[in-house]
């Protein structure tokens, strides 16, 4: 799932068919470094905020490839706080997954269609990402979701090539 997820970003395209040939999934994976320890953190951010283990691994595996010290601090602080300061990127992040994840569990109970796509958290944490790095506050996600796609699929184009 985590090379489909890749892949799929690689390709620019957010489409719901994650179908792909075994040659696909072959070929990414001889082209990938060891995914294990991104893998493992997705396991372990997955019993904090209940969103799909892959995204997390995902994300983990790109920004580890980018900048290892910041991807270090930016994860630390999502899975460990301190919670006081809510426009701190990856705080906000935390809250504003926490937030998506009980509003789809609210839908369920009342019997609504409501889901979580791992493409949308993706652009979530690149936003809070690019605040991260560029140390800027973040108050809202809905402002920069073009120019965070567009930085996430040129950023996971980067880490693969």
């Amino acid at each position: 799932r985590t090379l489909r997820l890749l892949e799929q970003i690689n390709q620019s395209t957010r489409t719901k068919d994650f179908r792909m040939r075994n040659s696909h999934v072959s070929e990414l994976h001889d082209r990938l470094a060891d995914t294990s320890a991104s893998i493992e953190f997705g396991r372990i951010a997955c019993e904090e905020v209940k969103v799909q283990q892959q995204t997390y691994a995902v994300s983990h595996y790109i920004y580890d490839r980018v900048d290892p010290k910041k991807a270090k601090s930016f994860w630390d602080i999502y899975l460990n706080g301190p919670r006081h300061d809510k426009l701190t990127a990856p705080n906000a992040l935390f809250y504003e997954l926490n937030r998506q994840v009980n509003e789809k569990q609210l839908a369920r109970q009342k019997r609504i269609q409501h889901q979580i796509t791992p493409v949308e958290v993706c652009i979530d944490i690149h936003d809070a990402w690019m605040h991260h790095v560029q140390d800027e506050p973040l108050d809202t996600f809905e402002a920069k979701q073009v120019e965070a796609w567009q930085d996430l699929a040129s950023t996971v184009q980067s880490v693969l090539a």
